[in-house]
């Protein structure tokens, strides 16, 4: 019964529905999901971010408890069936 919720508060936070609830992602944890959905390595996001590999994979791990996952493949699942890449902006 969990669906997806798209709409940005006046703090440009995304609100989405996770499994344990709607949850607010940051600017930066949108980025680091979009790169993840595209395929990238966090190494890779690190580079493309200019951060430091421990520092992209500490917002990931934040990201993937805000939504209740444990693991990067439930998470990227969850995100496909739940239609999260075309609300983040990666396909129409």
């Amino acid at each position: 019964m969990t669906r997806f919720v798209s709409s940005l508060d006046n703090q440009s936070m995304l609100i989405l529905c996770g499994k344990l609830g709607p949850v607010k992602l940051t600017p930066r944890e949108r980025t680091i999901l979009l790169y993840v959905l595209q395929g990238k390595t966090l190494s890779a996001i690190a580079t493309l971010l200019a951060l430091s590999p421990r520092t992209v994979s500490n917002y990931f791990n934040t990201l993937k408890a805000k939504l209740g996952f444990r693991h990067k493949k439930g998470l990227i699942q969850y995100a496909l069936v739940h239609q999260f890449h075309q609300k983040l902006g990666l396909l129409d």
